[in-house]
């Protein structure tokens, strides 16, 4: 794993943007972060979609106190009744993903062990292949599940506006992105860092 010092150096030596952003924010936990738990996080990052962090917080939140506290155990989403999910404020088609993703998680299917030699394209495909899991949320598990540091969810929401507000002349995103590798994952940490700084 690559220290957070060399990251940083990178990044700032490359764009001056994030250069100021990682003095205003300090270190990114990204390059030191333990992996998490493959179930849990999928649940959170399902939970997430199209959502604030602050909606999604309060959902999760709500989820806790009917499923029992985190990590999320698969046996408790598949042993709750769907009406309680659904009062969380879980809708239907994410409580159908959540369910699923329990079965093949119960099934040993989401273990660590499995994500270890697969490429990134190969956990996206992999992930992808579950009813409701899309490509970001494929992405968001690269990410902050199993720390891989150089993905670029070019889709997500807030990044794009993130990127428009920083850099207003840039040809694209991906282009911009493009200076940071291979650590693009930090680079978007600090731009969602950005974003969410009131």
């Amino acid at each position: 794993m690559t220290d957070a010092l060399t990251i940083e150096k990178h990044l700032s030596k490359k764009d001056k943007v994030l250069s100021r952003l990682i003095k205003q924010f300090g270190s990114s936990p990204i390059a030191t972060a333990k992996k998490r738990n493959p179930f849990d996080s999928l649940v959170s990052s399902v939970i997430s979609q199209q959502l604030s962090s602050t909606v999604s917080s309060v959902i999760k939140k709500r989820l806790v106190k009917i499923v029992g506290r985190r990590p999320f155990k698969p046996e408790n989403i598949l042993n709750t009744k769907e009406e309680l999910l659904r009062g969380c404020g879980i809708s239907s088609a994410k409580i159908k993903t959540i369910k699923g993703i329990a079965k093949e998680a119960v099934k040993g299917k989401l273990d660590l062990k499995h994500f270890k030699d697969l490429t990134d394209d190969e956990v996206i495909a992999y992930l992808s292949s579950f009813w409701g899991v899309g490509k970001w949320t494929a992405e968001m598990f690269l990410m902050f599940t199993l720390n891989r540091l150089d993905v670029l969810p070019l889709n997500d929401a807030g990044l794009n506006r993130a990127h428009g507000i920083l850099y207003p002349n840039a040809e694209s995103f991906s282009n911009t992105a493009e200076e940071w590798k291979p650590f693009r994952t930090v680079g978007c940490w600090y731009m969602w860092k950005h974003i969410d700084n009131p």
